[in-house]
């Protein structure tokens, strides 16, 4: 079996600081997601989520040769992405709270801990986005369209003109796929 063409993060630093765009499409592979994923939980927009997604990563690519052996880069994506949606939930007057919501994921962003924890549930929206390719296309949409974007059992069945009852049977057998997928055990007492 092949080694992962940049199994060392120092190698796949260098290449990505020397311009390699095999290195640059490799980290976007590794963390797009689960970016979108942080930023539409500030901003609660789908598109502003992607939009934020391809400007974290074209700061990434313009800021490439700033990187110094050992830099993380997660981390570093995960920082110019949660500012960007902040900056985005500031400007954008169609939230009503905006200004509010600001304040209040600055004074997350703020806590070190915080970064570290949208880190962590980054990882395992990581390893759920993974299993979601083993599920069939249409239960793997309406999980997305669920958990990702959030709608409810009946805004899905009238999208997709499906029945209810229908959406929701697709929604148990996922779950039951993760469980299989990640068998979790009991916590100790």
């Amino acid at each position: 079996m092949q080694p992962a063409p940049w199994s060392d993060p120092n190698e796949l630093l260098t290449a990505l600081r020397q311009g390699d765009e095999a290195a640059y499409y490799h980290v976007f592979q590794l963390y797009n997601k689960s970016l979108f994923l942080s930023a539409y939980k500030i901003v609660s927009d789908t598109q502003e989520a992607e939009d934020i997604v391809s400007e974290t990563f074209i700061k990434l690519w313009n800021n490439r040769q700033s990187f110094s052996e050992g830099y993380n880069i997660k981390a570093w994506l995960f920082r110019v992405g949660v500012n960007l949606s902040l900056d985005r939930l500031k400007k954008n007057k169609r939230y009503g709270l905006a200004e509010e919501e600001a304040v209040y994921f600055s004074q997350k962003e703020e806590d070190t801990g915080y970064l570290e924890t949208l880190i962590l549930e980054s990882e395992l929206v990581d390893m759920i986005f993974s299993s979601m390719d083993e599920m069939p296309d249409a239960m793997k949409t309406i999980f997305r369209m669920h958990y990702v974007e959030g709608l409810s059992s009946s805004e899905i069945a009238r999208q997709l003109d499906i029945s209810v009852d229908t959406v929701r049977v697709q929604k148990h057998r996922a779950l039951l796929l993760l469980k299989k997928i990640f068998p979790f055990k009991d916590p100790p007492e």
